[in-house]
């Protein structure tokens, strides 16, 4: 015979111990997901996930993807250098703007170098230093060494075993290649500006053609002025083509040729306007060929005014 508790030989029955439970509140978070219910050292079975964690699971990954994305993935440049300067940011931030500074200011500074060069005013041999460009540009040297530098590459200036730099001086074979050149790529790209340029973009053409008609025909020529319009004519034909590429090509030529027909405008003025009404006619009749033709020739008979009044280097 079994023997009862002792609790039911008094006459009471006997109570069972009250099952424990455990609300998923009184849980962390960390244990509410079957990655972390492990089986415990010395204990039975592990505890089986509750449908509450099976469902809790998924929202907490969703959080940690998107707070991973978002870390992973900036916005913006700025956000990056946030991030890398620590909590608060504030140095990144701060360098991030000044560099960014800096490159306006040395693109500012190539521009306007690059201007002073196409403008004829620095002629071919003139020594330069940083130092005294940097005074004619209200700058720091720090912008003009950037703008010199991508010059140099582009073979508009170069520097000299001193560190100065200079405009280089041409040879005649030089000269004559470059002039070669720049009559099959601006004689191609007049040719197809007959056939493609607009009447707002004729206006500018004769706009500039009669500005420098004006420059040379003062009492004292304004050989300055004479040469910006004549630029300016050149590159609304230029540009009339819709050949970005071929102007690109043409505008690298211009920045390595410019200061040597700089040089030579006063004695080449009149039959360069000469060349510009038959160019002007040829584009207005909308006769490629005749553009052509006309622009060549104007090319030519420059540079054949250089050449023969040359005094460029010793060796030519």
């Amino acid at each position: 015979m079994t023997e009862r508790p002792m609790s039911e030989k008094a006459g009471r029955p006997a109570r069972r111990p009250a099952k424990a439970t455990v609300t998923k509140a009184a849980l962390p978070k960390a244990v509410t997901t079957k990655a972390a219910i492990t089986k415990a050292p010395g204990a039975g079975m592990a505890a089986k996930a509750t449908p509450a964690a099976d469902e809790e699971a998924p929202a907490v990954r969703g959080r940690r993807k998107t707070s991973t994305a978002a870390a992973g993935t900036p916005r913006t440049g700025l956000a990056v250098a946030g991030m890398r300067g620590g909590l608060d940011g504030a140095d990144s931030f701060e360098d991030s703007v000044s560099r960014i500074a800096r490159q306006t200011l040395s693109e500012r500074v190539y521009e306007d170098l690059k201007g002073i060069i196409l403008a004829g005013q620095i002629p071919p041999g003139r020594k330069l230093t940083l130092r005294k460009l940097a005074a004619a540009l209200g700058t720091s040297p720090m912008p003009v060494r950037d703008a010199a530098s991508r010059l140099v590459a582009e073979k508009a200036l170069e520097l000299l075993p001193n560190r100065s730099l200079r405009v280089p001086l041409p040879t005649r074979e030089w000269f004559e290649e470059i002039v070669t050149i720049r009559c099959a790529l601006e004689g191609l790209a007049a040719e197809t500006a007959a056939e493609r340029i607009t009447a707002a973009e004729m206006v500018e053409v004769r706009r500039h053609a009669k500005a420098f008609e004006r420059a040379g025909e003062q009492r004292f020529p304004d050989f300055a002025a004479a040469i910006r319009h004549n630029r300016s004519l050149h590159f609304v034909i230029y540009d009339a083509a819709r050949m970005p590429s071929l102007v690109e090509m043409i505008g690298h030529l211009w920045l390595r040729v410019a200061p040597v027909f700089s040089t030579g405008m006063p004695n080449t003025w009149l039959k360069a306007h000469d060349h510009h009404v038959s160019l002007l006619d040829a584009l207005e009749r909308r006769d490629g060929p005749a553009a052509r033709a006309a622009l060549t020739a104007d090319i030519r008979s420059a540079a054949d005014l250089i050449s023969a009044n040359w005094q460029m280097d010793a060796t030519g």
